[in-house]
């Protein structure tokens, strides 16, 4: 190579270098961006996580002692146990949410432990709480269609909460998924369409279950 082409070529390669190097300076941002939001969502995930395991230390008992266990099946199926024999004890209710807590502790993609966490939480009126149990629940659970009990749950929340509008969206899924009772979920759906101040909706939605032969949808008992 004589020295005229090398010249050349040695100018060459340092355009292209200035020009890598203002291109690296453009993405570097965006790079910076990518990785700040994907460490918020994480951060996100992990405080709502320490938020419900780490809530309500369980109150001092007589009647029974906190048990170890070595599996998070376990840990549910005792929770589960303890529902069915003290429906609605309250002591109960915070022995199953430490049950659960414990359960996912063990098992983070427990998408079941988070969906009966969300309903203690409720219990003792910690709707915050038990609101970022079910979107957990909603996170981890692998195909939702097979679980609309979980939109039941949030959009009572959102209900509790008057986030109508929220409520809405996911009574409507129970609606599209046909969930059982159907005819509860129709009234569900009107009863926060209604309170969303929507009522020409309202009254549409009561027609249509109506039409279906559900008793009870009378215009009047709504209101209207």
């Amino acid at each position: 190579m004589n020295k005229k082409a090398l010249c050349s070529y040695v100018t060459n390669m340092n355009k292209l270098v200035i020009m890598l190097r203002r291109q690296f300076q453009l993405f570097i941002p965006i790079i910076f961006l990518i990785l700040s939001v994907s460490d918020n969502l994480l951060g996100q995930t992990i405080t709502e996580q320490k938020n419900i395991l780490d809530s309500f230390p369980l109150p001092q008992a007589e009647y029974q002692e906190i048990k170890t266990m070595k599996t998070a099946d376990e840990y549910f199926e005792s929770a589960y146990n303890r529902t069915i024999d003290f429906p609605g004890d309250s002591l109960a209710n915070f022995y199953n949410l430490r049950d659960y807590q414990n359960a996912i502790k063990l098992d983070k993609k427990d998408w079941y432990s988070y969906r009966n966490l969300s309903n203690c939480f409720c219990r003792i009126n910690r709707i915050d709480l038990a609101l970022k149990s079910i979107n957990l629940a909603f996170k981890y659970c692998p195909d939702l269609d097979d679980a609309p009990e979980l939109y039941d749950i949030r959009g009572k929340f959102y209900y509790i909460l008057k986030d109508y509008l929220n409520a809405i969206k996911d009574f409507q899924k129970l609606v599209d998924l046909g969930y059982s009772p159907l005819e509860g979920s129709y009234y569900k759906l009107a009863k926060a369409t209604l309170k969303s101040g929507q009522i020409e909706k309202a009254k549409q939605i009561i027609i249509n279950a109506k039409d279906l032969d559900f008793t009870g949808y009378d215009l009047k008992v709504f209101g209207l």
